[in-house]
Order: C-alpha cells, then structure tokens, then sequence
C-alpha cells in the first residue's frame, strides 16, 4: 500500500545541525550582529519615482 507524506518541511527555516558547538554559535550571532550593524548603517534607498512618459514625443525623435 502507498503512504502519502503528508508533512512538509519549512522552507523558510534555516536547518540547524542538534550539535552545534557553542563556539560556532557565538561566531555566527557575532557575524549576525555585524550585519544587522552594517545594515542599519547603511543610507536607505531613494524610492524609485512615478512619471507620466510622453509616447508622441518620443516617436518623434
């Protein structure tokens, strides 16, 4: 008889290994903070403008 897999796994979440060593946790939450820092200094960026386009213009040209 066939069995369906009626769970998925999350596809979103990042696969954490049971046995992670403490030191590679401390590394990894210094790496995370450093870019949440990086991140949060950076200049936002300029929102991108609407604009009517004038098409009877530009067939002219």
């Amino acid at each position: 008889m066939k069995r369906y897999k009626t769970h998925y796994p999350r596809r979103n979440l990042l696969a954490v290994p049971y046995s992670v060593r403490p030191d590679r946790i401390e590394r990894g939450l210094r790496i995370l903070r450093a870019l949440r820092h990086s991140l949060s200094a950076a200049a936002p960026l300029p929102r991108p403008q609407q604009k009517e386009f004038d098409f009877i213009a530009a067939k002219r040209a």
